[in-house]
């Protein structure tokens, strides 16, 4: 594919390297960003409840399975909504049928609505109308309000922790997690990614997030005993991580850097 692509953009800022190295194309390293309109003030509150969002799959599993974490993590289970529910399932459905369902008694009725919204794509690309038209705007625009609604549920569920744990990811750079607890206005500790200097430039340690080893687990539990303790450290570590996202990290920025990237060929400073 690369043969056809005039520019790349890469998460990983040494895919980056090693693509305009290899490939000879223009690569850019795109750190993640999140929307402006999901994103949702820090408030101070005594809970003591630590999220972690995420399948904890491999070496995630060895951490979160630790004595000491495993009764100190909590995964939501959103099961019991049945607003975000209905949502998320009938956005999944649309695209992906086969889906496990949060709530198994809507699974024959998604399935069947999805199914006949293809349906009528399909026909309607095989019999469009004179102009060469195809009536799937209606649908586009229900997705896009479905799928909206779901998100702002999501991150309203996310605000209600306290503390949000990013466990090790394959991923070397910050994580959906991650990114997604900034959004919803919560402190995060994060594991710490070797080899990637530009990415931890994003954030600053100890101020705006605490990250730790991945192979040393009692360091992911002070950090959570110290944020659980302390409402007044979540609220400005929360506070301050907000502040550099609104400032550098939302899509809206990102997406105006990039386009400017592509005009221009020079690279943008993120931090």
């Amino acid at each position: 594919i690369m043969p056809f692509l005039t520019h790349v953009c890469c998460m990983d800022e040494a895919d980056a390297r090693e693509l305009k190295h290899q490939y000879q194309r223009p690569a850019l390293w795109y750190p993640p960003s999140v929307p402006r309109q999901f994103i949702i003030s820090p408030t101070k509150h005594a809970g003591r409840r630590v999220c972690f969002m995420g399948n904890p799959y491999l070496k995630r599993r060895i951490v979160a399975e630790h004595p000491e974490l495993r009764q100190r993590i909590s995964r939501p289970n959103f099961a019991w909504d049945p607003v975000f529910s209905l949502i998320y399932n009938i956005a999944s459905f649309a695209f992906h049928p086969g889906i496990r369902m949060f709530s198994a008694p809507w699974a024959a009725y998604l399935k069947a609505t999805a199914v006949r919204s293809r349906e009528r794509i399909i026909r309607n690309r095989i019999c469009s109308d004179s102009a060469g038209g195809m009536d799937v705007f209606p649908y586009q625009n229900a997705m896009r309000a479905i799928r909206l609604m779901a998100g702002r549920l999501w991150f309203e569920h996310y605000s209600r922790a306290s503390v949000a744990v990013s466990l090790p990811s394959y991923c070397k750079f910050y994580s959906g997690s991650v990114m997604d607890s900034l959004t919803a206005g919560v402190p995060v500790i994060a594991p710490q990614i070797p080899d990637r200097p530009r990415n931890a430039s994003l954030f600053e340690a100890g101020k705006e997030m605490l990250l730790y080893n991945p192979d040393q687990p009692q360091e992911l539990i002070r950090h959570i005993c110290r944020l659980q303790d302390d409402p007044d450290l979540r609220f400005e570590i929360a506070r301050a991580a907000q502040k550099k996202l609104l400032e550098s990290h939302t899509l809206e920025t990102r997406i105006r850097q990039v386009l400017t990237w592509i005009e221009s060929g020079v690279e943008p400073v993120y931090c």
